[in-house]
């Protein structure tokens, strides 16, 4: 994407689409080690382990890509003054994105896959069913554990377009990007300010549960928020503004210091300190960024490896929801004897991460084509255009289905 030309041609970003595959397969590999039935720590002591556990941390990325792709269109309405996009629409491609899939799954996991002893009341079963259980305290991962992210993006979902109308109001005509910049940071600050409140709260289910509801994990999505301000400028500039002008000439050492902050990150989680690993979160927010930078200001990845891994970007909600879907009814069914071994270790590790690759590609791939995309396509349908603009003009990759 070296021109503004080509910027506003990209109906959909290859480059984006890689993103999300290393995001899910990276909480895949993390959360391999699972079926050993250890979850190890994150020391330093064993550098496999370490660097497997870090794995997860795709969420974070997720947050970033997220950030980019849904407040870009808005950020791009308030930055431009034109009209915010419909809400109808917004609304259907939203709903037809993470739902179907997700009650499908929630009622696998309902039946056959809730951990021995759990017996939910009923109404855990609606709250968890919307998705909204994180607002509850205890709740976040009671059904289905990696649904908690889930949740997460949802309440962005709705804060988005509810913020934005919110701003409209106030504000009629077009905010001046340096403005609007300075407004994010501002909330990235508040979002660190709440979650350090909360490592200090003498409760500790108060204190985890605070730590990943919505203002404690707003902070996640910042990064990507200013990527999509950074592309907007860009778009009204008819040039870069000057960071992305920098990474654009810069990629190799953008990358080399996305990793660094990375590690940086992964070390923090390694202390025994909640405040310490949340500052560690920052690190990953940063990297995060600097990643969905690069990826936007770069060429699509050409060849056989940039369509596979396109590919795979546009199964990875499935690869993402199903690995909890299969972690749960696996440890359901012990007696089904499919997990290839019952210790830890790298070799156990190895043969897991294979194991569950081989179990969950080919399902997130079956429910993209025969759940995903014709159900995505129908509420698409359904919901009409997302602005008065012609596709041609959103941002690259804004579409974010």
């Amino acid at each position: 994407m070296g021109s503004l030309t080509e910027l506003k041609s990209v109906e959909r970003s290859t480059n984006v689409d890689v993103l999300r595959a290393f995001a899910a397969l990276g909480v895949l590999f993390g959360h391999a080690y699972i079926l050993s039935g250890k979850y190890p720590a994150a020391t330093l002591h064993h550098p496999l382990q370490f660097l497997v556990v870090q794995g997860g941390v795709g969420v974070w990325l997720f947050f970033a890509l997220s950030g980019y792709l849904i407040a870009g269109p808005f950020v791009r309405a308030l930055v431009t003054g034109d009209p915010l996009p419909g809400l109808k629409a917004y609304a259907y491609r939203r709903v037809g994105r993470i739902y179907p899939l997700y009650l499908l799954a929630f009622v696998v996991i309902a039946f056959w896959g809730l951990e021995p002893g759990i017996h939910p009341t009923w109404w855990q079963y609606p709250l968890h069913a919307a998705l909204l259980q994180n607002l509850v305290p205890g709740q976040e991962q009671a059904l289905l554990f990696t649904a908690w992210t889930l949740s997460v993006e949802v309440i962005f979902y709705l804060a988005v377009p509810a913020v934005a109308s919110v701003i409209r109001r106030l504000h009629k005509g077009p905010i001046r990007v340096r403005h609007f910049g300075l407004g994010i940071a501002s909330l990235w600050l508040l979002s660190i300010m709440w979650t350090a409140l909360a490592d200090k709260l003498p409760s500790v289910e108060y204190s985890l549960w605070l730590r990943i509801v919505f203002p404690g994990v707003f902070a996640m999505f910042c990064p990507g928020i200013l990527v999509s301000l950074a592309v907007t400028s860009w778009h009204a500039a008819g040039r870069p503004p000057r960071p992305l002008e920098w990474v654009m000439a810069h990629r190799a050492a953008t990358l080399v210091g996305a990793a660094v902050l990375a590690l940086s990150g992964a070390m923090l989680a390694t202390r025994h300190s909640l405040l310490i690993y949340d500052a560690g979160r920052m690190f990953f927010a940063l990297a995060s960024g600097l990643v969905v930078s690069i990826a936007v200001v770069s060429a699509e990845i050409p060849g056989r490896v940039g369509r596979i891994l396109a590919e795979l970007g546009l199964i990875s909600y499935g690869i993402y929801l199903w690995q909890g879907v299969i972690f749960g009814v696996l440890d359901r069914h012990p007696t089904w004897g499919i997990i290839p071994l019952h210790h830890a270790g790298t070799a156990a590790y190895v043969v897991h991460a294979m194991f569950l690759l081989a179990l969950i590609i080919p399902v997130s791939w079956l429910s993209w084509t025969l759940i995903e995309r014709p159900v995505l396509g129908w509420f698409k349908r359904r919901g009409g255009s997302l602005t008065v603009e012609t596709k041609t003009e959103m941002l690259a990759g804004a579409d974010s289905s």
